[in-house]
């Protein structure tokens, strides 16, 4: 820049030896050089903080020294806010870049003017770097909020989790067994909603205890109705059948049931007495013996006196002999023995007669009788035979050839 002192002269000229100040970047730290050096020379180094303003969107740099060039990326945070609230969380990136354009018009019949300055208009682009995908993580619900998963705020989407929707249906015993899927107009977060399934079951809450009947409702959120079923038992007599209603009985004590289970009437239960016992229809043992009070005739050995006593005091209160029963019975005693003596000789007298008339009949009998007696028996046995002679014949014939193969079947077969 400065002129040569020197005269006209032909050729180049001299080195220009005139001193000239050299500055930092800054322009706070200066240094004195021969002209002739200046562009061979590097600016001086200055421990000043850099004064450029930032080009990106932050309102300043991160503190550096004092420099010659273009300062350094900014390596801030970007932290610019992403149209779902969070901030970006990679290094700063909006600072502009400059980068040749393509396909510049070129137009040779234009001035060179006119053609320069669209050239510079096209000579570069600027080039802003758009902040990336939010990766932000971000918990997310299933359908049915039965867990949360965390998905990149850019990937966040509704989804299913292979559980079933276990929402309590209106019935209040059973839960929706659909998927998991998006619950409408639901009361509250454990109870079904429109769109889940509803309860077609018949009732199956637990019977009380000692009740064997169903419940003939639909499945229902109150308690059950009471079981009017029949029961048939027997009285503690077994005498009669009883019909007691299933919920009168399970909802009955012991003692309860013991009352029920009786049929009013007389016990038919007999006394190891022999009377009937006088409790009413009952449970376990029956009366005492020693407390039948049952009224009953007794007599005494000879059936003479009699006395109605009751049925526990008949041992102490049974009738005895006295001296008319002894007399009596010596009476008694002697007409036996007399109407024995009465029979025996009875006996002996027949007997007698008996022996006599077959004495006669051996001994007092003709001996033409006898021999008439004979022949006529002879004459019956020998008409028998000529009578049944066929008969005879036929069996004896039958009889033979029964031996006479029963010997074959001895000699030849065995």
């Amino acid at each position: 820049r400065h002129k040569c002192s020197a005269p006209c002269h032909i050729g180049l000229c001299y080195p220009c030896v005139l001193m000239t100040t050299l500055s930092c970047n800054c322009g706070k730290t200066k240094i004195q050089i021969p002209c002739v050096q200046k562009r061979r020379t590097h600016p001086p180094t200055c421990h000043e903080l850099c004064s450029i303003p930032p080009t990106c969107h932050h309102s300043e740099r991160i503190n550096h020294l004092c420099h010659s060039g273009a300062c350094p990326p900014c390596e801030q945070v970007c932290s610019k806010q992403h149209t779902c609230g969070h901030r970006c969380p990679s290094l700063c990136h909006s600072e502009p870049k400059h980068r040749p354009k393509e396909d510049a018009p070129m137009n040779p019949t234009l001035p060179w003017s006119q053609m320069k300055t669209i050239l510079q208009a096209f000579s570069e682009e600027v080039i802003i770097t758009p902040c990336p995908p939010c990766v932000v993580p971000v918990p997310k619900s299933c359908q049915g909020e039965h867990k949360v998963l965390h998905f990149p705020c850019v990937q966040l989407k509704e989804y299913t989790c292979e559980l079933i929707c276990g929402r309590r249906l209106a019935c209040g015993n059973h839960v929706c067994q659909n998927g998991c899927h998006k619950v409408i107009n639901s009361p509250t977060r454990d109870e079904a909603g429109e769109n889940c399934a509803s309860c077609d079951l018949q009732c199956q809450r637990p019977r009380p205890s000692g009740c064997t009947h169903a419940c003939h409702l639909p499945c229902h959120p109150e308690e059950c109705p009471r079981c009017e079923v029949y029961l048939r038992f027997r009285c503690h007599c077994s005498t009669m059948p009883l019909f007691i209603k299933c919920h009168e009985w399970t909802s009955a004590d012991a003692n309860q049931k013991l009352v029920l289970q009786a049929c009013n009437n007389q016990c038919t239960k007999i006394l190891s007495c022999g009377h009937r016992c006088s409790f009413n229809c009952h449970a376990g043992e029956c009366l005492p013996i020693d407390q039948c009070t049952r009224r009953l005739t007794l007599r005494c050995s000879c059936k003479r006196i009699k006395k109605d006593v009751k049925c526990n005091e008949k041992e102490e209160k049974k009738p005895r002999c006295d001296e008319e029963c002894e007399r009596i019975k010596v009476l008694k005693r002697e007409e036996e023995e007399r109407h024995k003596a009465e029979q025996i000789a009875e006996e002996e007298r027949k007997k007698k007669e008996e022996h006599e008339a077959l004495m006669r009949q051996i001994h007092g009998r003709p001996r033409r009788k006898r021999k008439q007696k004979e022949r006529e028996i002879e004459e019956v046995n020998s008409g028998f035979i000529m009578k049944y002679r066929k008969h005879i014949l036929i069996g004896g014939l039958s009889i033979l050839i029964l031996v006479t193969a029963m010997m074959y079947y001895l000699v030849f077969l065995v």
